[in-house]
């Protein structure tokens, strides 16, 4: 209960304070930490990898690590199909939020917060060509990497879509993996 107050108040202070506004890394980083705890699949709302995971232990765990210095999102936990994202801040400065994400598919992508596009219900990483040569490769097929990921809020963060999108894929296309959580 109380992680579900602060994150709407959080939430409300950062669209107060950064409507049309750019947000910054650390904001972003607050937000991602308030994920913390398991989350369960709704039923019937799952596409690609996330249909595998019905053996989970949960359909996604967020831990805060290193003194709370990451984010270790935990997708599918306790599955075959379990995969890895981990955030955390750059440099001293809080400038820049990076992350990589350890997939199923035996690739590692690094990831930047879009600080330019990303809200407070919609945190959106990018692929990140500076860490990462996957980023500009030719690709097989659509989706043989995750080239970005959103969060989505809902419903004053107690459910989460997240979608992880190859290259050129955008949140309402289909064929990407998208799963859908609540707390």
């Amino acid at each position: 209960m109380l992680k579900k107050l602060l994150l709407s108040a959080v939430t409300i202070m950062m669209f107060t304070a950064t409507l049309h506004a750019e947000m910054s890394s650390k904001d972003i980083f607050e937000t991602l930490q308030l994920f913390e705890g398991e989350w369960e699949f709704i039923a019937g709302e799952q596409r690609g990898s996330c249909t595998q995971g019905k053996t989970a232990d949960a359909a996604i765990e967020f831990k805060l690590i290193g003194k709370s210095t990451a984010v270790q999102e935990n997708l599918m936990p306790g599955s075959a199909y379990q995969m890895v994202t981990m955030y955390h801040l750059e440099d001293l400065n809080d400038k820049e939020l990076i992350g990589t994400h350890y997939c199923v598919k035996r690739n590692q992508p690094a990831y930047r917060a879009d600080l330019v596009n990303s809200t407070t219900d919609k945190l959106i990483f990018k692929c990140d060509k500076t860490r990462s040569k996957l980023c500009e490769s030719k690709e097989p097929y659509p989706g043989s990497y995750v080239d970005s990921i959103v969060y989505e809020l809902f419903d004053d963060g107690d459910t989460m879509t997240v979608h992880y999108m190859g290259r050129g894929q955008k949140v309402d296309d289909e064929g990407y993996t998208r799963c859908k959580f609540s707390r």
